[in-house]
């Protein structure tokens, strides 16, 4: 594999765990306050997209290296 082909994979892989980590955010923002007390919800759905998106750059760290 070329080295324009392996950024082109990390950049898409990079745009993937984003989109995919703002869709959870989204999802976790509109249910976990419905669940829980509101500030914990609220509190809740940040640490775990902080979670998400770290997996994922951890993952992405991986596979590129």
């Amino acid at each position: 594999m070329t080295h324009s082909n392996e950024v082109m994979k990390r950049w898409m892989l990079d745009a993937i765990v984003g989109v995919g980590s703002l869709i959870v955010f989204l999802v976790l923002i509109l249910l976990l306050p419905a669940v829980l007390p509101g500030e914990i919800g609220y509190l809740g759905a940040l640490l775990l997209f902080v979670i998400t998106i770290s997996a994922g750059g951890y993952a992405i760290r991986g596979v590129s290296a």
